[in-house]
């Protein structure tokens, strides 16, 4: 992973104040902070001490770094969107990045819309900042979003309150707080991603993420969502040493329901605790698994998760293929479903281990596990014997 911990800077710190930008105006300053943006040179620092800036949408550059004391939040003016699949995106972004690379940011921003936007960007640090969204809002855009960018690190940061807290456990509406869209290389770590009206992190078609150390919690969906394209590109994750608490969905969902074989992701979930997900307001949702939800996918490692309280099962199985769970601990089941490779199971403790009836497995290891109950029902088929 990335480590960014101070500003990439070579250059000067430019004050906007020192260019007449006034710190708490009520008016749209905007172009007035936009202007300083514009005439810095590679490797400087754009600099916003305390105060409150008002702004439509402010534009980054390649190798400009934006670091704020005070908050930078949206003017009356800014155009207000709704999220809708056909629109991901708004017309006024707090922070938009199109096209740039090689810059930090550090702010404290509050935003109608997209907090940051990066389109087609790499090589962006985000870190020590504070992102809070509009929790007034039905269908909320999320508040850092990654389209066709690389190299995105977001760390040390909190995002939260980006959409309506979700009311109904069979609906949900749209306020994601960190989404990713046909990326890679992106690395979410030592952050903080709670309140927002659906997922925690929203994954789709990327690819080389990693979540790590972070503290997911009382969002309307799950913590953590994988999504699939139809370019294959999703591999290679790593979601460890998180914690993932009181989410309405799965701790972590990672759902293919493409009708090919099941998917190699190279995927490690590890050293997570998790717990109380899968409800709203005490009510459970159809969601809700402990350690995770997989669906269609192959070449997946658990080790040394910890689940607790959850609605649905620690670990739901379906359609898989090769899936090795070691040294984990729930206080509910293992569910396996339909077609299944390989499954292995070395000193677990769960509850129990189900086995629906449809499942047709090609080869199931349990070693040295503290395991309840066993539940194969009639109809199974398993070709070489349980060992």
């Amino acid at each position: 992973g990335f480590s960014q911990n101070t500003l990439v800077s070579n250059g000067k710190r430019l004050n906007v104040v020192d260019f007449g930008v006034k710190p708490d105006a009520t008016h749209d300053q905007t172009q007035a902070i936009q202007d300083v943006l514009d005439q810095a040179s590679e490797g400087d620092t754009v600099f916003l001490p305390q105060g409150e800036y008002q702004v439509r949408t402010i534009l980054l550059r390649s190798g400009v770094n934006l670091y704020s004391k005070g908050i930078i939040k949206h003017h009356p003016s800014a155009k207000i969107g709704e999220y809708s699949i056909e629109k991901q995106n708004s017309p006024n972004p707090l922070i938009l990045g199109q096209g740039v690379s090689n810059l930090s940011i550090s702010i404290n921003g509050e935003s109608k819309n997209e907090g940051i936007y990066l389109l087609k960007s790499n090589q962006i640090h985000i870190y020590n900042t504070e992102l809070t969204g509009d929790s007034t809002k039905f269908r909320a855009y999320p508040g850092i979003m990654t389209f066709e960018s690389s190299g995105i690190e977001i760390a040390n940061t909190r995002i939260h309150h980006f959409g309506m807290p979700r009311a109904e456990t069979k609906s949900y509406q749209p306020g994601t707080g960190i989404r990713i869209l046909s990326s890679n290389t992106i690395s979410i770590h030592n952050s903080e991603i709670y309140n927002n009206g659906e997922n925690g992190i929203f994954i789709y078609g990327s690819r080389k993420v990693e979540v790590l150390n972070n503290v997911i919690h009382h969002n309307g969906m799950s913590a953590i969502q994988v999504a699939f394209g139809d370019k294959g590109k999703e591999n290679d994750y790593n979601f460890s040493n998180n914690i993932l608490d009181s989410n309405a969905a799965d701790a972590i969902d990672i759902n293919n329901r493409s009708p090919q074989k099941a998917m190699d992701i190279s995927c490690v979930i590890a050293n997570n605790i998790t717990c109380d997900n899968g409800f709203v307001k005490g009510e459970s949702t159809p969601d809700g698994s402990g350690i995770g939800t997989l669906i269609n996918i192959s070449n997946v490692i658990l080790y040394k998760n910890e689940a607790y309280r959850n609605n649905r099962p620690a670990i739901y199985i379906e359609s898989c293929g090769l899936i090795m769970a070691k040294d984990n601990w729930a206080d509910n089941q293992v569910e396996v479903t339909l077609d299944l490779e390989v499954l292995l199971l070395v000193k677990n403790k769960f509850r129990s281990l189900n086995l629906i009836a449809n499942t047709k497995a090609q080869k199931i290891h349990l070693r040295d596990n503290d395991i309840g109950s066993l539940s194969f029902p009639d109809g199974i088929q398993v070709k070489i014997p349980l060992q």
